[in-house]
């Protein structure tokens, strides 16, 4: 092959990456190349963890948030502090939950709170009371 048409090959496969507009994309940007550059802006900064005010029974899929004592929901309160690191694995739906484990850290405790929720095929799971250790 010659050299002038790889280089004519590879300039039109990076201006298809670029113009070619792909509407099942989900994100605002439906170029290929806008669209990477959209997601990569979105990853979380290390060393930032969101505060949460919402409520910790709802959090769903995979996340570390703060939660405070504004947050609602089921709080480990023997913990201590008002303020909780909590790390969650859940699938959750509008009938409750389908599997889920939370873990959770107070500031100035020693104390580590845990409960989850055994998958249930009727996706409508519970959280167990909170366990210290």
């Amino acid at each position: 092959m010659k050299k002038g048409y790889l280089n004519n090959f590879a300039n039109w496969i990076l201006d298809k990456l670029a113009t070619k507009v792909y509407n099942q994309l989900a994100t605002s940007n439906k170029t290929m190349i806008g669209a990477l550059n959209e997601l990569d802006s979105k990853k979380a900064v290390p060393g930032e963890i969101p505060e949460f005010f919402d409520n910790i029974d709802k959090i769903n899929n995979t996340s570390i948030v703060i939660a405070t004592n504004q947050s609602s929901g089921t709080l480990p309160k023997k913990i201590g502090g008002n303020r909780y690191v909590i790390i969650t694995d859940a699938l959750v739906n509008e009938s409750g939950l389908i599997y889920a484990v939370q873990f959770a850290i107070g500031f100035g405790s020693s104390i580590i709170a845990i409960r989850n929720c055994d998958f249930t095929a009727a996706r409508n799971g519970k959280y167990s009371e909170w366990r210290y250790i």
